[in-house]
């Protein structure tokens, strides 16, 4: 018996928009593996025909993960969002509006947005700020310039253990470079010799003598560092132990501020913090040529790993 034209009507409008069949998935931490619950997934139809009643839907992620979303229209493609802006679905991020043959398992990524560096620790998030101002000085008898801390021993961020730092941003990623602070004892600089540091820890610059000096870059171990991207968004997660331990500056060629960060358990120099002015404040004599972090001797520019 042929169909009337009101039955193939019907039957078109169901093809195209009629709810599915639940679509179950899990959430699941991209670094552990563990599930990352108790947030809401929102789930928006890229097709912007969509009829209003298939145009969205949310869940509500369990504990342990889990998710349903109860009914969604088959032949429609959505595009997943967390109500949690420090979370990043770097992966998968789109799913179809009928059930997968296999559980939809997603990853998902502590990573806030926007550009600069932050702390993971035990599942928690910080932002990282700068700790102090760039100074500079000519070294004697050459043209290059030593940049260092203002202030002796100013604490920095310590990430030690199962710490994570957090790269994001391409101009973050692309400009920021790693150096070790190291040591040094009294320094003459100038032309002429006539600037006066008393000991202090400088930018990627081990001194053997007032003249004589050799540069050094952090070395990051390729092996202890991820990275995601997805359109214009990038970021990298760098395990507290990709570096030697020890104490570095983390800065571009034109920054005027500095960040300070401690990997593993090393301390800031004894010494007090320096006044204003053009000095670095007295200190602890550190011998001339202190070492710097071991293997600290490869580029530390963040290029891919």
């Amino acid at each position: 018996m042929p169909l009337k034209p009101t039955q193939i009507l019907v039957i078109t409008m169901c093809w195209a928009g009629c709810a599915s069949e639940p679509v179950p998935g899990e959430l699941v931490n991209g670094m552990t593996g563990q599930p990352v619950g108790e947030l809401l997934l929102i789930a928006k139809a890229n097709d912007p025909e969509a009829e209003f009643r298939c145009k969205g839907f949310e869940t509500t992620v369990g504990a342990d993960g889990a998710f349903e979303f109860e009914e969604m229209c088959p032949g429609l493609t959505y595009t997943l969002e967390l109500d949690k802006p420090e979370l990043w679905l770097a992966e998968i991020d789109q799913i179809p509006g009928t059930p997968s043959s296999t559980p939809l398992v997603i990853p998902v990524w502590p990573a806030p947005e926007g550009n600069g560096l932050y702390k993971l620790s035990g599942g928690d998030l910080s932002a990282i700020k700068t700790a102090d101002d760039v100074r500079s000085d000519q070294i004697r008898g050459t043209e290059h310039v030593v940049r260092y801390p203002r202030h002796k021993g100013r604490p920095g961020t310590a990430l030690n253990g199962g710490d994570h730092l957090l790269v994001v941003g391409k101009e973050a990623i692309e400009e920021l470079r790693f150096f070790p602070l190291i040591p040094s004892g009294d320094r003459q600089f100038g032309p002429d010799g006539s600037i006066h540091v008393p000991p202090h820890e400088y930018v990627g610059i081990r001194f053997e003598s007032d003249t004589e000096y050799t540069e050094v870059e952090a070395e990051i171990d390729p092996g202890k560092v991820i990275e995601k991207r997805k359109g214009e968004r990038v970021v990298r997660w760098i395990q507290a132990d990709a570096l030697a331990a020890g104490r570095y500056a983390v800065l571009s060629d034109e920054d005027r501020r500095m960040y300070i960060l401690s990997f593993g358990e090393a301390q800031a120099p004894d010494g007090a913090q320096a006044p204003d002015g053009a000095q670095a404040p007295d200190g602890a004599q550190a011998p001339d040529g202190a070492q710097a972090p071991d293997g600290a001797q490869a580029p530390g520019k963040l290029s891919s790993p």
